[in-house]
């Protein structure tokens, strides 16, 4: 596969952790790619490079996957019980995409 994990590099714990499980899981490390945060063109045009946005269930993406989805990038997101981790799905509801947007996981049905 072709496919990189591209994130901002915040904070500093999370992707020496990342590396280490992607090591563990037999993935090479060099692709999980890191950035700072960057300016806000900056990150539109970025999204455009992108061909899927993987939001987080605790805390979803709020501008960010405002910006992937007005660049066309399709995102999976998964709502859970707070209010800021069901945005992202609410973003690709209400901009009619072919978006993912799941309740459940198989390994935990009822994510709290």
């Amino acid at each position: 596969p072709r496919a990189h994990l591209w994130l901002v590099k915040f904070p500093a714990q999370a992707l020496a952790r990342l590396q280490f499980a992607a090591r563990a899981a037999g993935v090479s490390e060099d692709r999980i790619v890191a950035s700072p945060m960057a300016a806000e063109q900056d990150f539109q045009e970025m999204a455009l490079g992108a061909q899927v946005f993987l939001d987080t269930p605790l805390c979803n993406a709020h501008t960010t996957a405002s910006y992937a989805l007005w660049a066309g990038t399709p995102i999976i997101t998964l709502p859970v019980r707070r209010l800021v981790s069901r945005v992202g799905a609410s973003l690709a509801l209400s901009a009619s995409t072919s978006s993912l947007s799941h309740t459940h996981t198989p390994t935990n049905p009822r994510i709290q």
